[in-house]
């Protein structure tokens, strides 16, 4: 069956994905390409009509065939210093429902809002801990409604994709009447976060991932009248469990892409807990209260990506809420 929906979408997960920041009782995840909360900065503006009805003799001729994606098929040379990836609007028919041989069209009733970072070669100067990574991604992290930057980085291995950590930029935020500041810093994730196992394919199993935390410290100002001195430090802990599954394999046609190509639909889960430290201490509950947080905040987030061998990261992935998709980003073309 196949699920109708009209999108309107934002930028969000790095992303889905996406996913953590101080002082946030729910991990939000905007994906500009994530796993959690991942989102890069617009860098230009394109729109184009909506492609109703195209007619394409390629999709007559286009026999899908189920993939299995390993390290030695992926073509990582694809990654440049801005790999764009693109964010849409979209009204048709996508499919979720399990099986194979599907097909889908993205390209038909697309539009494009706005051009993104995807994912990108790791300037092995700018970083100390990730410098041997594959490839890094643009993510956004919400800290009291409002959002840092950060990158993530990846790393592509004979039997698996895994993320190792961010890297954080110094920043300074404000919110709820108090000023976050966050310094430079590169946070490493404990274990490492698995994406996925290799080969990738089609078997109608869950694939758990082993449990991980993350910390991104901070200080804080203007937070006297709660018994808070100015410079105090606080952290952000959380902890998070995925799974994932590959629910489907078919033919999928990006926006500008006349070709299909083969690709493998994922779903992605992830339950994530907050906590919230001052001076090393869980913080108070009238703290809490006054800035309407949640101690130990539970979230649940499920993404969609679609993967093949022509890209290292998701060549196109979105979010649902109920049958409402909430965002959609893709590559523009694959060769």
């Amino acid at each position: 069956m196949k699920t109708k929906f009209l999108v309107t979408l934002f930028l969000l997960s790095y992303g889905l994905s996406a996913f953590s920041t101080v002082f946030l009782a729910n991990d939000e995840r905007k994906v500009t390409t994530d796993n959690q909360g991942i989102s890069g900065s617009i860098t230009s503006l394109r729109t184009f009509k909506p492609k109703k009805n195209v007619a394409h003799n390629e999709d007559v001729n286009f026999k899908a065939a189920l993939l299995a994606i390993s390290k030695s098929t992926i073509i990582t040379n694809s990654l440049g210093a801005n790999t764009p990836f693109y964010n849409l609007n979209f009204s048709g028919n996508i499919d979720i429902t399990p099986g194979g041989n599907k097909f889908w069209d993205l390209e038909a009733n697309a539009q494009v809002i706005d051009k993104m970072n995807g994912a990108q070669k790791i300037d092995t100067q700018a970083s100390m801990n990730f410098k041997d990574g594959t490839y890094s991604k643009t993510m956004t992290l919400s800290i009291l409604g409002q959002e840092i930057a950060a990158n993530e980085y990846f790393y592509l291995t004979g039997d698996q994709l895994y993320a190792k950590g961010m890297s954080i930029a110094a920043q300074t935020v404000s919110g709820s009447g108090i000023t976050i500041n966050v310094p430079e810093q590169e946070v490493l994730y404990s274990p490492s976060k698995l994406i996925c196992n290799f080969p990738l394919t089609y078997d109608g199993s869950i694939h758990t991932a082993p449990q991980y935390s993350r910390t991104i410290k901070a200080t804080v100002s203007g937070a006297s009248s709660l018994g808070i001195p100015d410079g105090t430090p606080v952290s952000y802990v959380l902890s998070l469990n995925d799974t994932y599954k590959v629910l489907s394999w078919g033919g999928l046609r990006l926006i500008d892409n006349e070709k299909p190509v083969n690709a493998l639909l994922v779903q992605s889960d992830s339950k994530t807990v907050g906590t919230i430290l001052i001076n090393g201490e869980k913080a108070p509950q009238q703290v809490l209260t006054s800035l309407k947080l949640t101690q130990d905040a539970t979230s649940f987030v499920t993404t969609y990506s679609f993967r093949n061998m022509t890209y290292p990261d998701n060549i196109a992935e979105f979010g649902l809420n109920g049958t409402t998709v909430t965002y959609l980003n893709t590559i523009k073309t694959v060769k």
